[in-house]
């Protein structure tokens, strides 16, 4: 006998009635279905309402909310206690992350291949008012990884969430 989705056990197995499933779907062949009592009927008319209306309640929320946040604004994160790392901060997109949180008070450790780069960018973050440690990490070598997180770990503190 050769094996396809068409005669798989489960689908030559008799069901509860004593007739197979032939078809693969769960619908036995040749055996009606039976109707619904009128308390199901009306429990699963009552389910898809309930269904329908808690949609509707939640759509309407997040709209009023989005509404509040368009017409107020949205709320804007405290980063004045934060400690954040950013790879690759010696230049780019990098040192413009760094700067930015530097201006917000965030306090930033850079991590990045290049020394000139990360002394230019704790410069730049320190001239703006920020507080800015720099050090020399591959982040592409677990081991400097771990070393580097484990200094920073002892002479800042632990990075923010």
């Amino acid at each position: 006998m050769e094996k396809n989705n068409n005669n798989l056990r489960a689908d030559i197995t008799p069901s509860g009635n004593g007739q197979a499933l032939s078809n693969g779907n769960g619908a036995a062949v040749g055996v009606a279905a039976q109707p619904l009592s009128w308390k199901q009927t009306i429990w699963n008319t009552w389910d898809a309402f309930a269904d329908v209306l808690w949609f509707i309640i939640c759509s309407i929320g997040y709209i009023l909310q989005d509404l509040y946040y368009i017409a107020f604004g949205y709320p804007e994160k405290e980063l004045k206690a934060d400690i954040a790392l950013v790879t690759g901060g010696g230049n780019g997109l990098g040192r413009q992350l760094a700067e930015r949180l530097g201006k917000l008070g965030t306090k930033i450790i850079i991590w990045d291949i290049n020394q000139k780069g990360i002394a230019e960018t704790i410069q730049i973050v320190e001239a703006a008012g920020g507080y800015c440690k720099g050090y020399v990490v591959d982040i592409s070598k677990k081991e400097e990884v771990y070393k580097a997180a484990d200094v920073i770990r002892a002479e800042v503190g632990d990075l923010s969430a």
